[in-house]
């Protein structure tokens, strides 16, 4: 097995970079590939039948399954340069599905020219989730072809991180399963629905006792107080009985789902958004600190691993919506309410509403607190000049500074201007007329219109980067960044290229690849792409290059250089008619002047023969 594995070894590094057929065909004539292609077909029936009765595929080979595929990549190296290699392996391709789907091939640019590498799809691979594609593919800068490529290129260390972090879970049957089931979808949508099962039944049936209702109402004016309050333990007895088991019994479900869903969403993404956080500061990730380190250093260190896991809205999300089912179970059904917010996760539209609040945060913040310091200003001229004007029902609201901010604040932004809350004065004060004009301009018109002004341009951003990116990810090749219709009018067609020839998950396999792989088995082109990657360094991707474009110019220009060399051909066989029939036409007019003189000398003694005739 050594051996033969040495051969196809050495027969792929021979195929590899070839510039042209010679290499490939020669070697061809030299095979039986009915043969090699039995022994793959006998070779992927043992292999499956071992992998069924494992029951699982754990990505364990030994030394005949390497070979097989080694034999396989061969093959599929060299049918690139020799058709009836394609078709060996395309008539077979139902008993070679084995290692099909387990080989994978990308392009790249080696020293300027375009290569074809195929390499074994590492198992690992398998384990990325769906999440981190979604993310990948709506978080990486299209701003331009080489950004794009650079930015997946850093994308890909995380990614091979979390693959290993799954792979390690997988081990653990029942994370297993529910990541099979795509728990973190379904539990989403299940704990929606118990959502709204629950608030509907509190909508329409929880009521509170009238009496009890009337009297609190009553006191509550009787003490100028602003809230009601009302015991919790009496909440669960103002549903009826029926419906208040099947609140209790929703709250149960909800709770645990909620439950599941945060501790699935911690075991499968806390250490991944830890060590993100960690590479983003620039510091080495460590989770444990050895026990001899100082309390202060022990506590600035987790303390920074919880502002990164709070920093993570996917974390809060999940959290808030375990602690509000809970306090939903265990306090008050009106906390169930929250768990409404679980529409969030499934509409990504709602996602950028949120963003388009959240995104600018600072900037908001900023003329928030300026709005604040104006309203402040506004308060201290009111407190010294109008502060008799500040009644409400016979209370006077501005007696000190922090009243007659909070009114000015409050009321002002609530009824959209401050003269709404002051009693009406006499007209003939400029002072105070001056002082409800400049409010509305200066607060309610220019600083609100600017904080919604922020907001609605950076949601008409996000809507448009949303746009764009969709445009991007259905009309433009993720790694070449060449166009649809370039694809369709020359090629095999756009979809054909994204999933066989630029695959952009095959990338991420073969960054996977060349870090499992031990160096010293590199093939020339994989050292060259690993020196690169080390030097983060992307320009081993085919950016605006493809290998069939490649091949179709060159035989269009091949097709125009004979379509030349025709009409270079037809020219000078059209120069030679011409000059013959040049010669033709002097030949043609010579024997006319010729037949003309002989014409008119017969004329001449016709006449001559009439008039001795006539004489």
């Amino acid at each position: 097995i050594e051996l033969h594995f040495a051969i196809s070894t050495a027969l792929c590094a021979m195929v590899e970079g070839c510039k042209d057929s010679t290499i490939p065909i020669n070697i061809a004539n030299e095979f039986d590939f009915d043969s090699l292609i039995s022994f793959l077909a006998d070779a992927s029936q043992k292999i499956s039948e071992k992998k069924n009765q494992l029951k699982h595929d754990d990505g364990e080979t030994d030394d005949s399954e390497e070979l097989a595929f080694s034999v396989y990549i061969f093959l599929c190296s060299i049918s690139e340069y020799v058709h009836d290699v394609k078709k060996h392996l395309s008539d077979a391709q139902s008993r070679l599905e084995y290692f099909e789907k387990r080989t994978s091939r990308i392009e790249i640019t080696h020293d300027g020219e375009l290569e074809r590498v195929f390499f074994k799809t590492p198992h690992v691979c398998s384990k990325i989730t769906e999440r981190s594609k979604e993310n990948l593919l709506w978080s990486v800068d299209r701003s331009g072809p080489g950004k794009k490529v650079e930015h997946f290129l850093e994308f890909a260390g995380d990614l091979e991180a979390e693959m290993y972090h799954q792979q390690s879970l997988s081990e653990n049957k029942f994370f297993s399963r529910l990541v099979s089931y795509d728990f973190d979808r379904w539990g989403t949508k299940i704990a929606f629905w118990l959502a709204i099962v629950i608030n509907g039944i509190l909508f329409f049936q929880y009521t509170l006792d009238e009496d009890d209702a009337l009297r609190e109402t009553l006191e509550q004016r009787q003490n100028g107080t602003s809230t009601i309050e009302i015991d919790l333990d009496t909440y669960y007895t103002s549903i009826p009985v029926g419906w208040f088991v099947v609140v209790i019994l929703c709250g149960i479900v909800l709770t645990l789902v909620e439950l599941l869903r945060f501790v699935f969403f911690v075991s499968q993404f806390a250490k991944l958004i830890i060590r993100k956080g960690f590479k983003d500061t620039g510091k080495a990730l460590v989770l444990y600190l050895e026990e001899d380190t100082n309390n202060f250093e022990k506590a600035k260190h987790y303390l920074f691993i919880a502002y990164v896991l709070m920093k993570d809205q996917k974390f809060m999300m999940t959290l808030l919506m375990f602690v509000f089912a809970f306090l939903g179970l265990c306090a008050s059904p009106l906390f169930f309410c929250v768990n409404l917010l679980n529409t969030v996760e499934m509409s990504i539209d709602l996602r950028n509403v949120l963003r388009a609040v959240t995104l600018n945060g600072k900037s908001l913040l900023i003329t928030a607190i300026f709005g604040v310091m104006v309203v402040y200003l506004f308060a201290i001229w009111a407190f010294v000049s109008f502060r008799s004007h500040y009644v409400d029902d016979g209370q006077f609201l501005c007696l000190d500074l922090f009243q007659c901010t909070i009114t000015t604040l409050s009321g002002g932004l609530r009824k959209g201007d401050v003269g709404e809350i002051l009693e009406d004065t006499e007209w003939g004060n400029p002072a105070f007329i001056l002082f409800q004009l400049s409010y509305f301009g200066l607060v309610i018109t220019i600083l609100l219109n600017i904080i919604f002004g922020i907001i609605i341009d950076t949601f008409g951003e996000l809507r448009q980067k949303k746009a764009d990116t969709e445009e991007d990810m259905r009309n433009k090749c993720f790694i070449c960044s060449i166009d649809r219709y370039t694809f369709d009018r020359n090629t095999d067609g756009f979809v054909h290229h994204i999933k066989n020839e630029h695959n952009m998950w095959q990338y991420v396999n073969f960054y996977v690849y060349l870090n499992k792989k031990d160096p010293n088995e590199y093939t020339g082109s994989e050292s060259y792409v690993k020196d690169l990657i080390d030097k983060s360094d992307a320009s081993w991707f085919p950016v605006n290059q493809a290998i069939k474009l490649t091949e179709h110019l060159a035989k269009q220009e091949e097709a125009q250089t004979k379509l030349l060399s025709t009409v270079a051909a037809n020219a000078e066989k059209t120069a030679d008619l011409e000059k013959k029939l040049e010669k033709l036409m002097t030949l043609t007019q010579s024997r006319l002047e010729m037949l003309t003189a002989v014409t008119e000398g017969e004329d001449q003694e016709e006449n001559q023969t009439v008039l001795v005739g006539y004489i």
